[in-house]
C-alpha cells in the first residue's frame, strides 16, 4: 500500500486534482503526403480543436514553408509543386480541461497524431499504458488512474537504490531516480520539491486517520448495544 498522504501529494502536484488534465509532450509527426485528403482532413480537425495549436510545415523539392490555414494548405497542394514533406510538430501544454467528454475528445485527436501525453489525476504517461493494459479514455476515471499511479509509484519504491520515497517519486516522474532532485529550468524547483511542498502535516489535517481509534471501535463494539437501534441518514448543517 502506499500512504494517503504521498499519494495526494503526488495528485496534488500531477493534477491539482482535476481526473479531466491531460499534459501535452513536445513532439512532432510527419503526415503521408500520398494521401492527401486524409492529411488535410486530420490537420483540419487538429487546428478546429485549438488545444494543440500545432505548426504546419509543408516541404516542396527547393523549399519549406509554415502553414497558418486550412485555405494556404489547399493552395500549396493545388500550387503544382512537387510536395516533398508534411509536418505537424507541437510544444509542451498543460490542459486542464473541465469535462470528461471535451478530454476524451482530445485523448482521440492525439492517439490519431501517435503524440505523447499524460492523463488524468496521477499524471499516467502513455508509455506505462500497454504494461498496464489501459487507454488513455480509461484513465479519465479516478478510480482506474490512481490504481495505475500507485502500481507505477510501488514499482519504483521497490527497485529505488536507497529505498526512499523521494527516489520513488523521481523515478514516477522522469524513470529515473535522479532527475527528480534537479532544479528545472523555468521552474526554479525539484519534482520532489514540488511534491514535498504538497504534503499535508497532521497539524493541517481536520480529520484525522482512522488508525488512531482502533482499540476505541474495538471497545465500542464490544459494548452493550445502548442508543440507536436502526440506521438513519445523517443531516450535517
Amino acid at each position: 500500500q502506499i500512504h494517503p498522504k504521498t499519494i495526494n501529494a503526488l495528485i496534488k502536484t500531477e493534477s491539482d486534482y482535476n481526473p479531466n488534465a491531460i499534459a501535452l509532450i513536445k513532439g512532432n509527426k510527419d503526415l503521408d503526403i500520398s494521401d492527401k485528403l486524409k492529411s488535410s482532413l486530420l490537420i483540419n480537425e487538429i487546428i478546429k480543436s485549438d488545444v494543440i495549436k500545432p505548426v504546419v510545415t509543408i516541404g516542396f523539392t527547393d523549399q519549406s514553408r509554415v502553414i497558418n490555414s486550412m485555405n494556404e494548405l489547399m493552395d500549396a497542394f493545388d500550387s503544382g509543386k512537387n510536395v516533398t514533406r508534411l509536418n505537424i510538430s507541437w510544444d509542451n501544454r498543460s490542459l486542464a480541461l473541465s469535462s470528461q467528454p471535451q478530454a476524451v475528445e482530445i485523448i482521440g485527436l492525439l492517439d490519431k497524431i501517435n503524440a505523447n501525453y499524460s492523463v488524468g489525476l496521477g499524471q499516467v504517461n502513455r508509455s506505462n499504458f500497454k504494461a498496464y493494459n489501459v487507454t488513455g479514455a480509461q484513465l479519465l476515471d479516478p478510480c482506474t488512474n490512481l490504481t495505475v499511479s500507485q502500481s507505477i509509484l510501488k514499482k519504483c519504491f521497490i527497485a529505488s537504490p536507497n529505498h526512499k520515497v523521494s527516489e520513488a517519486l523521481s523515478c514516477y516522474y522522469a524513470g529515473n531516480f535522479t532527475f527528480g532532485f534537479k532544479q528545472e529550468s523555468g521552474i526554479n524547483s525539484s519534482y520532489t520539491q514540488r511534491v514535498a511542498n504538497n504534503f499535508v502535516p497532521e497539524d493541517q489535517i481536520t480529520v484525522p486517520s482512522i488508525g488512531s481509534e482502533l482499540d476505541y471501535i474495538k471497545q465500542r463494539n464490544s459494548a452493550p448495544k445502548i442508543g440507536a437501534t436502526q440506521r438513519s441518514v445523517a443531516k450535517v448543517k
